[in-house]
């Protein structure tokens, strides 16, 4: 916090203060300037006050957006592989029952060459399950949430940059 001297203990200090560069010998303390010094010493206190509050709320705006960023990591996020295993292997059957569905309609019109829809069907189902394997092993769900968290963020400043102060 600015420290400052004011009353007796700014007059005391204002004669001890040699003339100089500072301090021309013919500075004259008068009421007036003594109060304006005064009024000014009361905005600057007041301005200090303002500053450690803002910081105050600045620190506590931090926190928050920490826990937020936690929450959201602890709740959307961290389920996300497990639920596109889940959609990935819902894609497979569905590719799969589409396949057979088709392999059906072409055996009952008695095509010759209808052996080689279980080895598609095998290649198919192995190489979308590696597929889907890759994408889950390389998913950073930290990176997603600070980057879901950050736009988060960016919506709510631009919110409430939208709204006039009241």
């Amino acid at each position: 916090m600015l420290n400052v001297l004011s009353g007796p203990a700014a007059n005391k200090a204002m004669d001890q203060t040699p003339a100089g560069p500072s301090r021309p010998a013919t500075c004259v303390r008068t009421p007036r300037y003594a109060a304006i010094a005064e009024e000014r010493l009361v905005v600057l206190r007041d301005d200090v006050s303002l500053l450690e509050g803002i910081e105050s709320e600045l620190a506590v705006h931090r926190e928050d957006m920490t826990r937020v960023q936690k929450e959201f990591e602890d709740r959307v996020v961290s389920d996300a592989p497990r639920t596109i295993e889940k959609r990935v292997a819902e894609l497979i059957d569905w590719l799969v029952d589409q396949d057979f569905r088709q392999w059906q309609a072409v055996t009952l019109l008695g095509a010759p060459d209808v052996g080689s829809f279980h080895s598609e069907r095998a290649h198919l189902i192995e190489s979308i399950g590696r597929e889907a394997a890759r994408v889950v092993e390389t998913y950073d769900h930290r990176r997603e949430a600070e980057t879901i968290a950050e736009h988060a963020r960016v919506a709510v400043t631009t919110a409430a940059a939208d709204f006039p102060p009241s």
